[in-house]
This record gives structure tokens, C-alpha cells and sequence, in this order.
């Protein structure tokens, strides 16, 4: 059973009417100071909807699609002014681009197996020998997996979209039977009726260096992803006082990205980017970029924060000391 459309198909929870999801073209990109949420510069160039960006040395290339792999027409700015640039990206000197929402492999463990995965596609995860092309490990979770990602030696499954489940298990290669598996339902004390209202029902993890950084639902989690360990987590919209829905979430897509510059991590949720203390979760501020339907995508690197944002974007607000 094939379930992509469904997946990327937008949610039908919220109560918004349909022209609240109308296709927008008035983003602008802009970037914030990484410690204060002040903006440094705005670019109003193009008519922009979903946008991506790779930072060069000294070149921001953004690209005006949602499919991260997607480069053409590029918008070529200056990162340290937003004005128009030349061209000159190097795939060689590509310091960081925007994270994705969905992976599609091909994945690769430290052993060198290597699998394809894509979301809502793939139910058995079949891990080759590079060597021989043969199939040497296979992983079926019992569902269409979101989520697979390659950690050094382990290959993290994260699932719950149609399941009313939001479960990550990790894998060490050839093993039948998780070596760490996290229910965030139970964890969180969720119902545990399914269809109940209050249930998790979805993922989102992603490792960036040796720590797995997770979102389901309004929570945020840091987890140690070698043994499962939770790090530290934080309930997003309480810390702020807002609700989740519609606050952090329109209806859209419940599916938030990460990055991270030295010790701020940046979570962008579909209406509100945050600004983390990646040590701890605690909130230094949050934005509300004026982008829905569409995300922000932020790339976070020295010091400064690009993303898109649309013309009624509020002011940073700081956390709670």
C-alpha cells in the first residue's frame, strides 16, 4: 500500500478554512542575530514561497522550492548584507544548508550498509553489502516507517502518522529487536485509547553531531541517540504561554527541523522558531516568522539565523532567564 500522497497531503485537523492555505508568494528572507532574535537584514526580492538555503563563504544561495533538492534559480545574496552576489558556490566549500523535512536515502551505517527509505513508501528497510549488492539486513517495523536515519552504527526508525502512535526505535545492524525503542504517548502519560485527541501522532528526529534532537506534537526532546537517553526536553508551548494549536501549529504540517550553530539549537515549528540553549532546552527567544502554510527553514551558522518570513513577522521575544 502505497501512502505518499497521503503523507505529504496536509493535515485535516485544524478548524482553519481553506483559504488559509493558500500558496503564498510574498516570503522575503531574512536573517536574525543567533542571540537576540534582532534582525540584521531583510531581502525582499523575487516572489518567494518555500525557500532553502546553503551558506558558502561568502555567498547565501537560496532556493525557491520545497524539495530540498532543487536548485534551480537561485536567489544569490551577500550573508552578511543581503545584497545581490555573484555566483560562487563551490561544492567544496559548502558550509551548511537548510534541513529537510522528509529523507529519502540512500542511507549509510558505519559498517557501510547502505539502504533507501522513502517516507510513507517503505515498510521493509532492506540494508545491502555495498560489496556484493546482496540484502544482508532487513528491519520491518509492522507499519510505513516516517522516519529512518543512519547514526554511526545504528539505524534509527521513527513511525506514527495514521498509526496514532509516535514511537523511535533504534537498531544495531543485523539485530531483529530494538536497542532502545522511546513511546512518547507512554511517556508523556497520553491517552491510551487510540484516536484519542491528546495523542502523539508523529516524529521528527534529527542528529546533528552525537545528539538526537526530536519534536512530536509541542514537545521537544535531546536524546543521547547511543543509548536513548533523554537529555533534557521541553514542552514549547508552555514554556511561552501560547497553545500548541494554533499557536506553534496551523493544521498544515506537524513536522518541525533543527539546526544548530556552536550552543543554539533553532527548532522551527510551522508558525514559531525557537531559539534554544542546546545544552539545556531552555528558551532564549522565539519569532513568529509570518510564513504559514509554508515553513522557515532556518540555517543557523556564526552567530546569524537565515530563514524566510513573510511581511507580518512579529518581533523576537525573549525566553525566561
Amino acid at each position: 500500500m502505497r501512502r505518499l500522497a497521503v503523507l505529504t497531503a496536509f493535515a485535516l485537523s485544524s478548524p482553519a478554512s481553506a483559504r488559509d492555505f493558500a500558496p503564498r508568494n510574498d516570503l522575503e528572507i531574512v536573517a536574525l542575530d543567533l542571540a537576540t532574535g534582532a534582525v540584521k537584514w531583510v531581502h525582499k526580492g523575487a516572489p518567494l514561497g518555500h525557500a532553502h538555503c546553503e551558506l558558502y563563504p561568502k555567498l547565501l544561495a537560496v532556493y525557491p522550492h520545497y524539495d530540498v533538492r532543487d536548485r534551480s534559480k537561485p536567489m544569490l545574496l551577500d550573508p552578511a548584507t543581503g545584497a545581490v552576489a555573484s555566483d560562487t558556490r563551490d561544492p567544496k566549500q559548502l558550509i551548511a544548508a537548510s534541513s529537510v523535512q522528509w529523507i529519502r536515502g540512500p542511507l549509510t551505517l558505519a559498517n557501510g550498509w547502505t539502504a533507501k527509505f522513502d517516507a510513507g513508501n517503505t515498510r521493509t528497510i532492506e540494508w545491502k553489502d555495498p560489496s556484493t549488492g546482496k540484502v544482508v539486513w532487513t528491519i520491518d517495523p509492522g507499519v510505513y516507517a516516517e522516519r529512518v536515519l543512519a547514526y554511526k552504527d545504528l539505524a534509527l526508525v521513527g513511525w506514527g502518522y495514521l498509526t496514532d502512535e509516535a514511537i523511535l526505535e533504534a537498531y544495531k545492524p543485523g539485530a531483529k529487536t530494538p536497542a532502545w525503542r522511546i513511546d512518547f504517548n507512554v511517556l508523556l502519560g497520553k491517552p491510551k485509547a487510540k484516536k484519542a485527541l491528546e495523542r502523539l501522532g508523529r516524529v521528527q528526529p534529527q542528529v546533528i553531531g552525537d545528539v538526537l534532537y526530536l519534536q512530536t506534537g509541542q514537545h521537544v526532546f535531546a536524546i543521547a541517540p547511543a543509548t536513548g537517553k533523554i537529555l533534557w526536553r521541553l514542552d514549547a508551548a508552555n514554556a511561552i504561554g501560547v497553545k500548541y494549536e494554533p499557536d506553534l501549529y496551523g493544521g498544515a504540517l506537524d513536522v518541525s527541523v533543527f539546526s544548530r550553530d556552536k550552543d543554539t539549537l533553532v527548532v522551527m515549528f510551522e508558525k514559531r522558531v525557537f531559539a534554544l540553549d542546546a545544552r539545556t532546552g531552555r528558551v532564549q527567544w522565539h519569532v513568529d516568522p509570518d510564513t504559514f502554510p509554508h515553513s522557515a527553514f532556518p540555517l543557523a551558522h556564526g552567530g546569524v539565523v537565515y530563514l524566510s518570513s513573510g511581511p507580518k513577522r512579529g518581533k523576537a521575544i525573549r525566553g525566561n532567564p
